[in-house]
């Protein structure tokens, strides 16, 4: 196991101690991270992405460059966050605190975990539309203003978020919906190597021209624009149960695929 799977149990400052994630949690996460619950001095639950730098210590990785790209993330992730805590931004998910430890019977250098921790959502709008059984028009609608709220946030200040999808939209118990997991964000002025990627977020959903290598030279166009067409995929999900990139691709001729080209 990673360093970052080998937190259940251990104390944070401050009087944090990790737990594990129930399994009905949902955890907006991402593909180098690892999901915890995680406790207060006062035993109030709270959310916790533990970032995995294990790959940059697998064989035949460059160790140097890939732990250099993996930081860099974190650090992408943890600077937007604190800005958005600054300007007080209401519908985008904010860290309550950030951090580092190291685990017990490991090297400094592999046994260090970062980590961010977060106010506890309810659940997220994947689970959330399962669970309903029917469709509530008036729900998909209050989520999806509280989402377009949180995007327009967002591009205010230059950041588009580049991986909006049902699981990254949380739903809290006072039901207001954020936008949540700014990992994959471009943030206008200060870019990091995955502003490189044609597709910064989930393939999944892409709009069908990044999939084809089309890349707009206007950061708006190219970025925001990405965030308006996730936001109507995102509304076709809510009122259909497809997404619009999957939906466009089971109606297209196989040779004219992008995994054609």
């Amino acid at each position: 196991m990673s360093a970052a799977q080998q937190l259940e149990g251990l104390d944070l400052e401050d009087g944090w101690k990790v737990a594990k994630l129930p399994k009905h949690q949902s955890s907006s996460g991402g593909t180098f991270s690892v999901p915890y619950s995680v406790h207060d001095k006062n035993g109030k639950p709270h959310f916790l992405k533990a970032f995995d730098f294990s790959q940059a210590f697998q064989p035949g990785q460059d160790v140097i460059r890939v732990l250099a790209n993996l930081t860099a993330l974190y650090e992408h992730e943890r600077d937007i966050l604190e800005f958005f805590k600054e300007q007080r931004l209401s519908r985008v998910v904010t860290a309550i605190k950030h951090g580092y430890v190291r685990v017990p019977g490991l090297s400094a250098q592999d046994g260090t975990v970062y980590y961010l921790i977060f106010e506890l959502a309810s659940c997220d709008v994947r689970r959330q539309i399962d669970i309903q059984q029917r469709l509530d028009c008036v729900w998909c609608l209050r989520v999806l203003d509280d989402v377009t709220l949180g995007l327009w946030q967002a591009h205010r200040q230059a950041i588009a978020h580049q991986d909006l999808k049902p699981s990254n939209v949380l739903v809290y118990q006072d039901n207001v919906s954020r936008v949540a997991d700014f990992g994959r964000a471009s943030r206008k002025g200060s870019q990091i190597w995955i502003d490189k990627l044609n597709v910064a977020g989930d393939r999944t959903y892409a709009p069908p021209e990044l999939l084809y290598s089309w890349l707009h030279s206007d950061f708006t166009i190219r970025r925001m624009g990405t965030d308006l067409y996730l936001l109507g995929s995102l509304a076709a999900f809510m009122f259909s149960g497809v997404s619009l990139t999957p939906a466009m691709m089971a109606r297209l001729d196989p040779q004219f695929h992008p995994t054609s080209y």
